[in-house]
């Protein structure tokens, strides 16, 4: 006696891959295009057109930073030959 044969269905894998970086994070994008001069064809000449763009994404982590926020206040006189009086005004910025 034969056994019944069984039929077994494959086994799909899950693609693997990076999840999407988080759409709130800013973005820096950088551009490579090939040269003007370089946006030929080479086996006739013709000029080549853009027809769509590959994005890849890379998490760029910045320790904390160090910066000076210079404040420049304007200072005002009165126009006039020789006419540097005290001062007007001044700008102020509210901090």
């Amino acid at each position: 006696m034969e056994p019944a044969a069984i039929e077994v269905t494959g086994h799909r894998r899950q693609k693997r891959g990076r999840k999407p970086l988080d759409s709130h994070l800013p973005r820096e994008i950088v551009r490579h295009e090939l040269p003007e001069s370089e946006r030929v064809c080479a086996h006739d000449g013709t000029a080549l057109i853009e027809i769509g763009v590959d994005i890849s994404e890379q998490l760029d982590i910045i320790p904390q930073q160090v910066r000076v926020i210079q404040h420049q206040r304007v200072k005002y006189a009165r126009a006039g030959p020789g006419n540097l009086d005290t001062l007007l005004s001044e700008v102020s910025v509210l901090m």
